[in-house]
């Protein structure tokens, strides 16, 4: 996370997540996502679906990876602006 971010509580930063600095999040971020603002918004993802299963095939075991699926039901979930 960037310096001076507010996490509200309850709030769940989702794994790889990178928050812009001085943002306010005030609720959940999905994973490997990018946010920023106040408050804060999902302005993106970090890295493709493809190469989020190749980092995760690294790090973790079978049993703890998100799936192809997942995946593709959380990009399209959030709306980001290009």
């Amino acid at each position: 996370s960037g310096a001076n971010v507010t996490i509200l509580k309850g709030v769940t930063i989702g794994r790889g997540s990178v928050i812009a600095a001085g943002g306010v999040v005030n609720k959940s971020t999905p994973p490997y996502s990018i946010s920023g603002g106040v408050p804060a918004k999902t302005l993106g993802f970090r890295f493709t679906i493809d190469e989020i299963l190749e980092h995760e095939k690294i790090l973790y075991p079978e049993n703890e990876r998100y799936t192809r699926e997942e995946l593709e039901k959380i990009f399209a979930e959030t709306n980001t602006k290009k």
